[in-house]
């Protein structure tokens, strides 16, 4: 029998694949960076806007500002020491909270020189990061550290044996309950030590969490 972190981390990479399979057909892979939507003319683009994982054909990005599908803008990638430029087009945008938005972004030209130098450094990105592999998993959640203080974060990625945030300001080492909307309505509540919180930025960090847990089953292929 499942106990409650395995059960709650079931349902959680069981909908991230879900997403994944619903979303597109290549695989993503996890590619946490922040980056800025060049303004082109008049049309209103994002501030606040950070990759969230990247395919062979395209990028997904989380933003501070509706992308209408259909619109093309160029996206300043940071990347060995300078701003790699890629043209993109949107071909969904849905919102997770009433200011942030999900959206799926198709490279222009999938064969240019910008495209082809971002896919080997997002493959070398996940291979120095993390030996378990990472499900992009982007929605809310609740943060509550030991002495119940409270953090609005949003979920970047998750594995069989840990998570990851992105939120303002810091939040201490140690152990925090997560709650997780999950797509029932349920509202799922895991364990997760905190092991690291770093500045990104513009007042926002990104932290990273393991499941407290003695050994995870193999729960996805």
């Amino acid at each position: 029998m499942l106990c409650e972190i395995d059960r709650v981390m079931e349902q959680c990479l069981q909908e991230a694949m879900a997403e994944r399979n619903e979303r597109r057909v290549l695989r993503r892979k996890p590619f946490f960076r922040r980056v800025r939507i060049a303004r082109t003319g008049d049309a209103p683009v994002a501030d606040t806007v950070f990759c969230r994982d990247v395919s062979r054909t395209g990028i997904g990005l989380l933003h501070d500002a509706h992308l209408a599908p259909g619109g093309q803008f160029t996206l300043v990638v940071p990347l060995l020491g300078r701003g790699l430029e890629i043209q993109c087009q949107t071909q969904w945008c849905v919102p997770i909270t009433d200011r942030w938005y999900n959206s799926g972004n198709d490279y222009a030209c999938a064969l240019t020189p910008q495209s082809l130098c971002l896919w080997p450094a997002v493959v070398a990105d996940g291979l120095h990061r993390r030996v378990q592999r990472r499900y992009p998993f982007c929605r809310p959640v609740t943060l509550e550290d030991a002495h119940g203080s409270t953090c609005e974060a949003i979920c970047r990625d998750i594995s069989q044996g840990g998570i990851s945030f992105l939120h303002r300001g810091a939040i201490p080492l140690g152990r925090t309950v997560v709650s997780i909307p999950a797509s029932t309505g349920e509202n799922l509540v895991a364990r997760a030590n905190i092991r690291r919180c770093e500045p990104i930025g513009d007042g926002w960090y990104a932290s990273g969490g393991q499941f407290p847990v003695e050994r995870v089953e193999e729960l996805l292929e």
